[in-house]
């Protein structure tokens, strides 16, 4: 135990016991100890090293991850507190808002992302996910069929721009775009089912 000890106080001189915290959290996460994984990281807040931001963003996710939504948020806005264009606290934000069926604000949140970078895959896939949740067909089309021509090779927007035309009544666009869906995914059941 001893030899233990010495070791890992030799580790911590050479890596920093930051580096040390951070692996011990994402271990503890892998296990599904998010409270404990919290704690390891909490050192982040006070260590003269440049992490809070990052901790912030690391403990709004444990605590989604947890189902402890109004914690996130809250840990989220402390990090566009230090770093208002951070696009992982917006899509961060957007999930977890998301969560919660607020999808006008969740919306607000992707936006805000493709404001900085209109091509970012998550964000615009994000978006999708909330158009679907508000049945705005057009709306969903229109940033899927956008989205099939900038990512041609990824099923999602497909996905989503089937779902759209099939909500509109468009049968053939519909089936033309579930056989892009499985082209990519050739067992997707949804598609399959679509086309019998």
């Amino acid at each position: 135990m001893k030899y233990y000890l010495l070791l890992l106080a030799f580790i911590c001189q050479l890596s920093g016991a930051t580096e040390i915290n951070w692996a011990k959290s994402y271990l503890l996460e892998s296990q599904g100890k998010y409270p404990q994984a919290i704690q390891a990281i909490k050192v982040g807040l006070t260590s003269k090293e440049n992490t809070k931001e990052y901790t912030y963003l690391r403990m709004a996710w444990l605590n989604y991850l947890q189902k402890k939504y109004n914690q996130s948020i809250s840990y989220y806005q402390q990090a566009l507190k230090l770093n208002s264009q951070s696009i992982d606290a917006h899509l961060g934000l957007s999930l977890v808002m998301s969560a919660q069926y607020r999808w006008k604000e969740a919306s607000i949140q992707a936006k805000k992302v493709l404001k900085e970078a209109p091509s970012h895959y998550a964000a615009n896939i994000r978006l999708m996910a909330i158009r679907y949740a508000e049945k705005k067909w057009f709306a969903l089309a229109q940033q899927a069929l956008k989205l099939t021509k900038q990512y041609p090779t990824q099923s999602t927007p497909w996905l989503y721009l089937a779902r759209a035309q099939a909500w509109q009544m468009k049968k053939t666009q519909a089936k033309e775009s579930y056989r892009m869906v499985l082209r990519y995914l050739p067992r997707n059941i949804e598609a399959l089912g679509y086309l019998k």
